[in-house]
């Protein structure tokens, strides 16, 4: 109680004049996920498609336990498309989306939240959830649930030992850092590096069905790309959000012609269509950007083919 008391609604009971709505739903999303992480003892919500799940699956329970915030329900995978991925990747809603901090909780018509009372019924919803706990028997499935995140949480905060660390080659989206460490937290770049006869081209064949980063064979050219340093333990998380891809071992070296080995990603599940979405591409291009890799390697990023998203 007192860990989701002190990051999600404390800094919430302020002066009313410091309080803005956004902040207020960017807040309530993140603590949605960390309460339904407790609730199904699930390590983290990195997995592709297990952060959609847990407002699925928060509304229903709401739906059940008659909480206000069960009207969400009928709309909770649009509300995750829209609310809480439009605020926290993009700063504002999407899908017709509004927020505001009078009103009713929610109407359904204009597609309207009151973001103060979303919030107050959610902090009823930790406390109802504290109070299960209570009357519940140690080794209840929720119990077992709690001790499961509990030991995730508890792995988490142990010191990184420094020989468990490993370094990975990023050439794609993930060059661009605010990407990637909302994939990998304790990720920490550590320079650039390129990787000999090979060419990055967008063949590797993706569900939305367009192309995405990927390595060809091509003597005497280069790939360049950014240098992290991550736990090994990630390793793990890394190999379900790379879907579709293939972790390798490489040699790759640094800009003073140092040579370290790395691990990347590379995929034979190809596309006949080598065309990525122009979304993407800016990803990539403005990890490559950040990084400052050599300009006429960002040059023929920039003229690798790209489409608008349909």
């Amino acid at each position: 109680m007192e860990r989701f008391t002190e990051r999600y609604i404390t800094p919430l009971r302020s002066e009313p004049i410091r309080k803005h709505g956004f902040c207020i739903m960017a807040i309530s999303c993140l603590m949605i996920e960390a309460l339904e992480s407790f609730w199904r003892g699930w390590p983290d919500t990195s997995t592709r498609g297990t952060s959609r799940d847990a407002f699925c699956s928060f509304f229903h329970r709401c739906l059940k336990q008659n909480s206000e915030l069960g009207v969400f329900f009928k709309h909770a995978d649009n509300f995750y498309k829209g609310v809480r991925c439009g605020i926290l990747h993009q700063a504002e809603t999407t899908n017709g989306w509004r927020i505001r901090r009078t009103g009713s909780i929610f109407n359904s018509e204009t597609k309207t939240i009151n973001a103060t009372k979303f919030h107050y019924e959610l902090e009823k919803c930790l406390q109802r959830y504290c109070d299960l706990l209570k009357n519940l028997n140690w080794d209840d499935k929720v119990w077992q649930n709690l001790r499961k995140k509990m030991k995730a949480i508890i792995e988490h905060c142990r010191p990184i030992d420094c020989k468990k660390r490993v370094l990975y080659f990023a050439y794609g989206s993930n060059m661009y850092t605010g990407r990637f460490l909302t994939r990998i937290a304790c990720a920490k770049s550590v320079g650039i590096a390129y990787l000999e006869n090979k060419k990055v081209v967008f063949n590797k064949a993706s569900t939305d069905g367009s192309g995405k980063a990927n390595l060809t064979d091509n003597p005497g050219d280069v790939t360049w790309g950014v240098l992290y340093e991550i736990d090994v333990r990630d390793l793990k998380v890394l190999d379900k959000i790379e879907g579709g891809y293939d972790r390798i071992r490489v040699r790759v070296l640094r800009s003073d012609g140092d040579p370290v080995k790395a691990v990347t990603y590379i995929s034979t599940n190809l596309t006949s269509d080598p065309v990525a979405h122009d979304c993407y591409k800016e990803l990539v291009l403005a990890g490559a950007r950040e990084h400052n890799l050599p300009r006429d390697y960002i040059v023929y990023l920039e003229r690798l083919p790209s489409r608008p998203r349909r």
